[in-house]
């Protein structure tokens, strides 16, 4: 099969005189949707084997991914392992996969395969995912040849060095926003991943793919099933840029029963065996959530202390945190960002003994129980809503620190280990109580900015 040649079928000829998009700004949104990422963090046990010039091979302890090394692809006894780690490439497809030693170059290419599961597609055609790797600047690039066994259920595909390898797909179908409020608008927009040109027989694929632009695929988009959309799923419309193409998605007037609304791009008419058959199809799949009722609520709380005469000088702390509640249906927290709580001293260096952990004041979990009092016009003339959230015991930074003693400070003194003590109190909040309105409103608030001791918690209405 073609991998290329998918890029000019979502490429109808007419649309290039039609683009919306400068080709530097099509070329900047590809840089930022395709931006670096970190390592993935090794998730599981390794394996690992010891293979020579004689070849081997190497299965992952989940069983997803194999790799079969040829005679004479290595000089000489190497340890060859296997670690599942977080897929961090953009919409990936299950894990990662960290093949070391990294940045080992074979003598011949080693074969490398790859298992999916059906349900991690989301309704997308298998025949559209891509074997992806990340090079040494974080970038993540597909391999150009690879075959796809939807039997088996595997990709299958020649490589000649390790990194982080996964699974991801060739063609994207990207909503720019991931969530839309009632009757508003969000465009679903196609995007090709970046490939390797390692191999230079690649290249003759590209050309010939530039060439197949001469005709144009039937394209259908649906919105959960229905071809189009209606009036309760939302309803979706082609639109053409330079280069590719999209769908605007208009989500219904109230929040739909089926929803995140799963958008759909089927294209017919592809001769996937190269048997001038032309009755095969492919399907690409994007989820956006339709919301209505979305309150945001933001906390931060500071403080400092200290001075020329404590040990270490001044001190500052925060703490910071956001999170969603929907009520459009039962309450549900959503976005959770508990930031983890900053802690300095002014003439001392910390040496910090939790710092993945350290939850500081403000921490939220769950919602415990919930209550919602009706309008009682004209006295009350809105819902309010009453959350109380699942206790969560806080969590200090602890340290030591290595600073010279205050004046104050007699004998040999020259420092101290400070654990904080106060690791049995619940973080904030325990409950919030506020009007199911449109404008923002402060729940909490203790002092001013820059006073010793500083909290506010807010809330507001999303509106778009």
């Amino acid at each position: 099969m073609n991998r290329l040649l998918i890029i000019v079928l979502l490429m109808p000829l007419h649309s290039i005189g039609q683009g919306k998009q400068s080709r530097l700004e099509r070329i900047k949104d590809s840089l930022e949707l395709f931006a670096p990422t970190p390592v993935g963090k090794p998730e599981g046990e390794k394996i690992q084997r010891e293979i020579g010039p004689g070849g081997g091979e190497l299965v992952s302890p989940d069983n997803k991914i194999k790799l079969i090394i040829p005679p004479d692809a290595l000089s000489k006894n190497t340890t060859i392992s296997i670690q599942a780690a977080a897929n961090l490439s953009l919409d990936g497809v299950g894990k990662a996969y960290h093949l070391e030693p990294s940045g080992i170059q074979f003598k011949k290419p080693a074969t490398l395969i790859m298992r999916y599961d059906s349900t991690a597609l989301n309704g997308s055609s298998p025949e559209l995912l891509a074997i992806v790797f990340q090079d040494e600047k974080g970038s993540w690039f597909s391999i150009g040849k690879f075959e796809v066994d939807k039997q088996a259920k595997t990709l299958t595909g020649k490589i000649a060095h390790f990194s982080s390898w996964a699974l991801n797909w060739s063609v994207h179908l990207r909503p720019e926003k991931t969530r839309v409020k009632v009757s508003k608008k969000v465009l679903c927009r196609v995007y090709i991943q970046p490939c390797s040109w390692a191999d230079p027989s690649e290249r003759g694929e590209a050309v010939v793919g530039v060439l197949g632009t001469r005709f144009e695929h039937p394209r259908t988009w649906s919105v959960n099933g229905v071809i189009g959309g209606d009036a309760d799923n939302g309803t979706v419309d082609e639109t053409f840029f330079l280069l590719d193409v999209g769908g605007d998605y208009i989500a219904p007037a109230i929040v739909p029963t089926n929803n995140p609304v799963k958008v759909e791009l089927e294209i017919a008419g592809i001769d996937w065996f190269g048997d001038g058959g032309g009755n095969g199809k492919i399907v690409k799949t994007c989820n956006v959530t339709v919301y209505d009722n979305y309150y945001e609520v933001n906390m931060v709380t500071t403080m400092k202390g200290g001075g020329r005469e404590s040990w270490g000088g001044k001190v500052t702390y925060r703490d910071e945190g956001r999170f969603l509640i929907s009520v459009d249906h039962d309450p549900t927290l959503l976005e959770i960002d508990n930031r983890l709580e900053e802690l300095k001293y002014e003439t001392c260096k910390m040496y910090l003994l939790n710092p993945a952990t350290c939850t500081g004041i403000i921490h939220v979990t769950g919602i415990k129980s919930w209550k919602i009092t009706p309008a009682n016009p004209p006295q009350i003339p809105y819902n309010v809503i009453e959350i109380a959230f699942v206790p969560k015991m806080a969590e200090f930074t602890a340290f030591t620190f290595d600073c010279p003693p205050p004046p104050s400070a007699r004998g040999n003194s020259r420092g101290i280990a400070y654990p904080f003590p106060m690791n049995k109190m619940p973080a904030m909040p325990l409950m919030i109580k506020f009007k199911l309105t449109d404008e923002e409103q402060v729940i909490q608030k203790i002092g001013n900015p820059g006073d010793d001791m500083y909290v506010k918690l807010t809330v507001k209405k999303l509106q778009q």
